[in-house]
């Protein structure tokens, strides 16, 4: 091979290989996330951590759920996204933040049920994204 392009190849890979250590995640976690909706003299609480359980909401109310988001190793820059047919009704405290090595910080949730809800189970998901920095 020829000796003039083993500098710019070489560099070539290292720049690609920054690129990529920073560019995808290095750490995700994804939690379901639901919500009960039924009539307007219906309320009812779960308290079961493995989700985000929002309960029974009544149309027009909203309920609130917190989520403790740890950082066991560098800075990580973390991005929270929610997809689903409850997305949309679910509002996010923080969704984009800084998070130093060895801290913690806590999230809030909160579902508004429309109105017009119709009665029934949604459902969707919330990933949280952890990237270097």
């Amino acid at each position: 091979m020829n000796s003039k392009l083993i500098l710019p190849i070489a560099a070539g890979l290292i720049i690609l290989l920054t690129a990529l250590y920073f560019l995808f995640p290095a750490q995700t976690a994804e939690y379901q996330m639901d919500v009960k909706v039924q009539g307007p003299m219906k309320v009812g609480f779960n308290i079961d951590d493995d989700a985000l359980h929002f309960g029974i909401v009544p149309p027009g109310s909203n309920a609130k759920r917190s989520l403790l988001i740890e950082n066991n190793q560098g800075s990580r820059f973390v991005i929270i996204t929610k997809t689903g047919p409850v997305a949309n009704w679910v509002s996010i405290s923080e969704n984009y933040f800084i998070l130093d090595p060895f801290t913690n910080k806590t999230v809030d949730f909160r579902v508004i049920v429309p109105s017009s809800a119709e009665q029934g189970n949604y459902t969707g998901s919330v990933k949280v994204l952890f990237y270097r920095r």
